[in-house]
């Protein structure tokens, strides 16, 4: 009998750390040996044609360590991503503004967002968010956020002065929540949000290309944030990247600093994935969805039948790279082609302190290691980003 599209659906990986089943039911014509695109479609494949970026929950660290990294990889030639108005963070109150800038001058050398790289929206209301994305080729959200209530920043929106909006942190603040949680913050909720912010992209006509970064809260509903992406952005014809960690949690270093670059030693980084092939939601007997529950099905294999279980081979993957990668893959990866890529890393290799982790000069408390010179920050927008890009080239 032949095996569902869900079944048949397996993460390739170009990484020793784990052998990848094959099986060739939607993936693309890269993945099976096909011909693939002359010119890769990334960002940085055509540096003067400059694309602006936009990212949902910014006001978290996570989200405030991409747009670090964005702001960063604007600056540089080569990249692709534009300095005009770009990166641009659509957020809910002015809260969530000075929560980013908090984590731009801590952690990426006195950074700063100005007025033109934010832009304020009701982010439950599809025609307030649409409007913000129009003229932007990108955009960078999540699926389940850490969510607060603030009072609405100027009167915006038409709405009276002690009105309160919805704020999304991608995915939580840094120092642990100030407003508290939100009444009836439930998997419901954040899967509605998650439909309207979709929607909202397909809607400013502009966005190429959407990048959903999975948060672990999340895990529960990948299939049904999986459906929509089906539903809203491939049956629009807006393409996507889903970025995830499996069943990997995620953590932080507080002293973190950009010139520290990608935190995990290269051989202990895997990064997994596969492409879906064009018109995959016309295979017979596909349902909306289908390609995450294939993951689902791969996991609770390697946890021996337990889809909740511990994989004792992952281990904590470091927000700052996986933001990293986010980047990175704006810039690798064919934006005209959809993708499911997960991040994991080997048990022990992350360092346990920033104090031990390799560094790039002199000025952040370590000596360089003889006779290796230190790593240009003023050239590179992430140190040992190299290391990212070149895991993704086993992706297309």
């Amino acid at each position: 009998a032949a095996a569902s599209p869900a079944a048949c659906f397996a993460l390739r990986s170009p990484s020793p750390m784990r052998p990848a089943r094959r099986c060739t039911s939607h993936l693309s014509m890269s993945d099976t040996g096909g011909v693939t695109n002359k010119y890769p479609a990334g960002s940085a494949a055509r540096p003067l044609d400059r694309r602006r970026v936009a990212i949902f929950g910014a006001g978290g660290y996570l989200g405030a360590t991409i747009f670090g990294f964005l702001q960063r990889a604007s600056s540089i030639y080569g990249t692709g991503i534009s300095n005009r108005y770009s990166p641009r963070a659509i957020l809910g109150s002015s809260v969530a503004s000075a929560a980013l800038n908090r984590v731009l001058t801590s952690s990426f050398k006195l950074a700063y967002a100005g007025e033109n790289q934010m832009s304020l929206a009701d982010m439950m209301d599809e025609e307030s968010i649409s409007p913000r994305l129009v003229g932007f080729d990108a955009l960078i959200l999540g699926t389940r956020y850490a969510t607060e209530r603030w009072p609405v920043t100027g009167g915006r929106w038409g709405k009276l002065a002690n009105a309160k909006t919805y704020e999304f942190l991608l995915d939580g603040p840094r120092g642990g929540s100030t407003g508290g949680p939100v009444d009836g913050d439930d998997a419901h909720f954040h899967v509605d949000a998650f439909r309207r912010q979709v929607r909202a992209a397909a809607a400013a006509g502009s966005i190429r290309h959407v990048f959903v970064v999975g948060t672990p809260a999340a895990a529960g509903a990948e299939a049904e944030y999986a459906a929509i992406l089906d539903e809203e952005a491939t049956g629009r014809g807006l393409p996507f990247t889903y970025l995830r960690t499996g069943t990997a949690g995620l953590t932080s270093f507080r002293d973190y600093s950009f010139v520290r670059g990608v935190l995990a030693a290269p051989d202990a980084l895997a990064v997994r994935g596969s492409t879906l092939s064009d018109g995959y939601r016309k295979m017979p007997g596909y349902r909306d969805g289908d390609w995450m529950q294939g993951l689902l099905l791969e996991e609770e294999e390697e946890n021996g039948g337990d889809r909740d279980g511990d994989d004792t081979g992952v281990g904590m993957v470091a927000r700052e790279d996986l933001a990293a990668l986010v980047v990175q893959s704006v810039l690798s990866l064919d934006w005209s082609k959809s993708r499911v890529l997960e991040l994991r890393c080997a048990p022990g290799g992350l360092p346990e302190s920033m104090s031990c982790a390799v560094v790039a000069d002199d000025n952040v408390g370590r000596k360089k290691e003889y006779g290796k010179k230190p790593a240009r920050t003023d050239i590179e927008w992430c140190v040992n980003s190299s290391v990212l890009a070149q895991k993704l080239k086993g992706i297309e």
